[in-house]
């Protein structure tokens, strides 16, 4: 009999994330990660493509990590920006093609895609959260999804549910360089080993087969 031991995390990196604003604009090298209603009044919505490696994940632990830094000289960069005390930030299913969104031409309907179908996870952000590893645990149709695109990309978007205003922003200035805000993909795959009676019976197995040799090297 097989059974499940203790889980063997991978870290992936994106290979490529962004925004695309509510007129459909993106700019390919800009990798800014800002979600929400900027101070001039642009609404943002973020979006990350990972690159999932074949294997099974039934029994995973999905998690999606947000680093969240202030350098010196760019203030709250990569960090909770709002003027309300909370925010709810959710993600998605992202059913645009992956060559769209790393293209740029993914337009306005890229941007509503990151927003609607079906929902990921959502998690309260919070002032408090700044300069933390912030910890995004996605759920059971993430884990479905992202199943079924093992061996190929698995993009995933967000939306900050309750910015309602000007200034109410998350991840503002998010770059991949230096100490600014990174975004990591977490899968954790239970190991499956032999239970000690399985290997038992296997080695009982073995002992007729070891009798046969012996004999024939006797013979």
């Amino acid at each position: 009999m097989l059974t499940a031991t203790s889980a063997q995390a991978q870290t992936i990196a994106p290979i490529d994330r962004g925004w695309y604003d509510s007129v459909g604009s993106h700019t390919t090298t800009n990798e800014n990660v800002i979600v929400g209603i900027t101070d001039a009044g642009t609404v943002h919505r973020n979006w990350f493509v990972f690159a999932i490696p074949s294997g099974t994940y039934t029994s995973a632990t999905i998690a999606f990590q947000l680093k969240p830094f202030a350098p010196s000289g760019f203030g709250l960069a990569g960090q909770y920006q709002s003027t309300d005390p909370t925010e709810t930030y959710e993600m998605f299913d992202v059913n645009t093609s992956t060559a769209s969104l790393i293209g740029g031409t993914g337009g306005v309907a890229a941007y509503n895609d990151f927003g609607t179908g079906t929902s990921y996870g959502s998690r309260v952000f919070s002032a408090a959260d700044n300069n933390t590893t912030v910890i995004f645990t996605l759920n059971a149709s993430a884990l479905a999804d992202i199943n079924s695109a093992a061996g190929g990309n698995f993009a995933i978007g967000g939306v900050l549910q309750t910015a309602t205003a000007n200034g109410q922003t998350l991840f503002s200035f998010s770059a991949t360089t230096g100490e600014l805000s990174s975004s990591s993909l977490v899968l954790s795959a239970a190991s499956v080993v032999p239970e000690p009676g399985t290997l038992a019976l296997l080695g009982l197995g073995m002992l007729p087969m070891v009798g046969i040799l012996v004999r024939r090297r006797h013979s």
